[in-house]
């Protein structure tokens, strides 16, 4: 059974701001990747009452638009199950009228969030933003950069015990010089031992 991140999201303020945060640094790591930064509008459903109260239910817990190409994202995030098993659902929907030409094809991924439901809503996140549709059956690779997804958990565990997070250039910042950090430690000349 894959660890459950942030399980009393719903009753805990604090849990419920750091799987936001962790939410908006994986999408902004998917954009960064994708080089698709500028195209998306984040958030694109309110989630908060007229007085700027949270809905704190998860649905959604992050939204994204991209109006030029007609593309939405939804995450919903759920209460975990008694059973505590990994649940994730996915589908393609349309946001207003399906004949309008401002309607929005989304992708609303469905989750509770464990350690493997965020590799497979990155995964689905990375195809609709590359390939604007989904592939039919997808499993995780391994050859996805868990390291990086894992990173952007410290960042937003580090959310809850600061009671603040990392803005996300800062955080993209000290990804990649901890990143350069390993590379050039695994990339140092090794010498062989002397056998002799």
């Amino acid at each position: 059974m894959a660890k459950l991140l942030y399980p009393k999201f719903l009753t805990n303020a604090k849990q419920y701001a750091a799987a936001q945060a962790f939410w908006q640094q994986l999408w902004q790591y998917v954009l960064r990747e994708a080089g698709k930064l500028d195209c998306w509008h984040t958030p694109w459903l309110k989630a908060n009452y007229a007085d700027r109260t949270s809905f704190r239910d998860g649905n959604p817990i992050h939204s994204a638009v991209n109006e030029a190409e007609r593309l939405g994202v939804r995450i919903i995030q759920e209460q975990p199950s008694s059973q505590g098993k990994s649940e994730l659902d996915y589908w393609v929907d349309t946001f207003g009228d399906r004949t309008a030409s401002n309607s929005i094809r989304e992708l609303v991924i469905s989750t509770v969030l464990d350690e493997d439901t965020r590799q497979q809503a990155y995964d689905l996140l990375h195809d609709w933003v590359t390939r604007r549709k989904l592939k039919p059956t997808r499993k995780s690779s391994p050859a996805r950069p868990t390291a990086k997804i894992n990173t952007i958990l410290d960042a937003a565990d580090r959310r809850i015990d600061a009671g603040r997070g990392l803005g996300h250039d800062d955080f993209w910042l000290a990804v990649e010089a901890k990143n350069r950090r390993r590379h050039a430690r695994n990339s140092k000349p090794r010498r062989a031992k002397n056998t002799t």
